[in-house]
């Protein structure tokens, strides 16, 4: 899972970044709220962890302009703030919890984990394109109802490609959906995953080249 951490004292943001990658996250960090808004609205996004008080535009802003959009990203709202009022203000803003500095890293992990495990309509738990079935909680992946083994890059990927039918990816948005921002990653690093995805979900073959362009899966039902 990718997480968006909005955050303007770097040093913060670096300990949190360090933190969720050794839990298994891939994490981008930005330092203003104009951008992370951008970051936020891409849909690239399990979750968002943000700051209150941000350049550019607050916290507050930033989750109403997420949520305006009907958008349903995860968001756990960070700040010294820490009366009643404060923390209602925040939730009613559109944030899904509420933590006041200082705090324990395991306690924000907990709260993440606690946010992510709520329903969403925007992502479902099951993927399916013709007979290829992918579960994003349990990251089983089954074809024509074989079960098959795939690392975790593999099902990042294969998840990409299932989450967004018919949409060509090019060999660098699937670096950064899958990768960290930080991490040296070749395209060729992705060719190799793909001819493994590949050769793993067997024939017929599900993931389609288009050259010059990128990778994508079809779905005939949606037209």
């Amino acid at each position: 899972m990718r997480i968006l951490i909005v955050e303007d004292n770097q040093e913060l943001a670096r300990s949190l970044k360090k933190g969720l990658e050794l839990s298994s996250y891939a994490v981008d960090v930005v330092y203003d709220g104009k951008t992370g808004e951008a970051y936020a609205m891409s849909g690239e996004y399990a979750a968002a962890i943000i700051d209150w008080m941000l350049p550019g535009q607050t916290g507050l802003e930033l989750c109403r302009a997420v949520r305006q959009t009907n958008r349903d990203l995860p968001m756990v709202l960070l700040t010294a703030k820490d009366t009643t009022e404060q923390k209602i203000e925040g939730l009613d803003a559109g944030a899904d919890d509420y933590l006041t500095k200082p705090f324990e890293f395991g306690e924000l992990l907990a709260r993440l984990r606690a946010v992510l495990r709520r329903p969403k309509t925007a992502l479902p738990t099951i993927l399916n394109v013709g007979d290829v079935s992918y579960n994003t909680v349990s990251h089983q992946t089954l074809r024509g109802g074989r079960l098959v083994a795939l690392s975790v890059r593999e099902s990042a990927i294969l998840e990409v490609l299932l989450r967004q039918p018919n949409r060509i990816f090019t060999k660098e948005q699937i670096i950064s959906l899958v990768w960290d921002d930080d991490a040296d990653v070749l395209t060729t690093t992705v060719e190799s995953h793909i001819a493994n995805l590949r050769a793993k979900l067997n024939e017929p073959p599900i993931i389609e080249t288009v050259w010059g362009r990128g990778y994508t899966i079809r779905d005939e039902t949606t037209g």
